[in-house]
């Protein structure tokens, strides 16, 4: 895990110098965890969901939450994307405050 952290974080680099096969590795990697999530919503049969982003990675590579949010929209146009540079707990407790009020 802190192998792809290390690497994580020189890609990132890269992609803020507009590297392109960098720009390309994040927005794959964005496309693989839309993926995952899309699989994830058709096992468990939903036909709308959100999801929640929480800690800085998601705000340290836009193309890869950009590149996710586009594949996960295309198969689930109603979803809804929260995210929250705090980290997990204050992130969720956003995210549960917002469905709440229905927002």
């Amino acid at each position: 895990r802190s192998e792809i952290a290390a690497y994580s974080k020189i890609v990132s680099e890269m992609c803020e110098k507009g590297d392109d096969a960098a720009l390309e590795i994040m927005c794959e990697a964005g496309r693989k965890m839309a993926d995952l999530a899309i699989m994830c919503a058709k096992k468990l049969s939903l036909t709308r969901f959100s999801v929640a982003g929480c800690g800085g990675l998601i705000y340290a590579l836009p193309h890869f939450k950009d590149s996710f949010e586009e594949k996960v929209r295309k198969a689930f146009p109603d979803t809804g994307f929260y995210y929250n540079p705090s980290g997990v707990f204050e992130g969720t407790k956003e995210f549960l405050l917002n469905e709440i009020k229905g927002e």
